[in-house]
């Protein structure tokens, strides 16, 4: 089903929530030449130069080996190469200098969901929400986390929650629809993405997945209605033309399920 969730072994820097670098760093000491070589790091960063990049984040280090954000910056860099690592550790350091920067934890905290340490994750994650009780986001993390644990009663708190915080935000009633749907909980899960389809109506993947939803509750004319409006939104949607093809199917609709299945053939390539 999709979803909003967090990816795996993407070499991302995701969401970092709330940070406000210039706060974060500011106790810490740095000299003029590592802020220089800092500053050449980042420039050399945007320009694609990587190598070089590397260089001067590790030259600021090394004159100022408690300079939080170029440890920040060179984690960053690392991650993004694919060194996970390396990341993992410079994240560390950052940690230790800065205990309390959201940045550090949530980033570490990527690191390990991209190295499949989910537990290591979830705690970190609940760290930032810690940090962050009043952030939707640190709490759809957290649920998206729980929910790929297995953690499903947890995954809808913390959804719940995100959703008290941002009633006008879909994202959370949509996860709780998946939440709910894995529970089998099918009324629920139908409620939820009833509520995310109204605040996001374009949202192909809602309707779909209530459709899904709606289908293993019996209710299978409702989930035709449901993907025909999907299809509407996106008629390239290749997983609501398969979806809506076999429900055609089901429905004995046989010359509708033909047409959109072969639809679903030519644009799945």
């Amino acid at each position: 089903m999709g979803r909003f969730r967090i990816p795996i072994g993407s070499g991302f820097f995701l969401l970092l929530l709330a940070t406000i670098a210039a706060y974060e760093s500011s106790k810490q000491s740095y000299s003029n030449e590592a802020a220089v070589a800092y500053n050449k790091g980042i420039e050399s960063s945007r320009g694609g130069d990587l190598h070089a990049a590397e260089a001067r984040f590790r030259e600021a280090i090394r004159s100022s080996p408690k300079f939080f954000e170029a440890w920040m910056g060179l984690a960053q860099l690392l991650q993004d190469s694919g060194r996970g690592r390396e990341a993992e550790d410079c994240y560390s350091k950052a940690v230790k200098l800065v205990p309390n920067s959201v940045s550090a934890v949530n980033a570490l905290a990527f690191i390990h969901v991209e190295a499949g340490r989910l537990q290591e994750a979830e705690k970190k994650l609940k760290r930032v929400k810690e940090m962050l009780p009043a952030s939707a986001s640190a709490l759809l993390n957290l649920g998206a986390i729980q929910r790929q644990m297995g953690k499903l009663d947890e995954a809808i708190k913390s959804y719940e929650a995100a959703r008290r915080l941002e009633p006008d935000e879909a994202k959370a009633s949509y996860n709780l629809g998946n939440a709910y749907y894995s529970k089998r909980e099918y009324e629920r899960s139908i409620a939820s993405y009833m509520q995310a389809s109204r605040l996001s109506p374009q949202h192909v993947d809602t309707y779909n997945n209530m459709a899904n939803a709606m289908r293993d509750s019996g209710d299978k004319r409702g989930a035709r209605g449901v993907l025909e409006t999907a299809m509407k939104i996106d008629p390239n949607s290749v997983a609501v033309l398969c979806n809506l093809g076999v429900l055609y199917a089901d429905l004995q609709e046989l010359d509708k399920s033909l047409e959109v299945l072969m639809a679903s053939s030519e644009r799945g390539g």
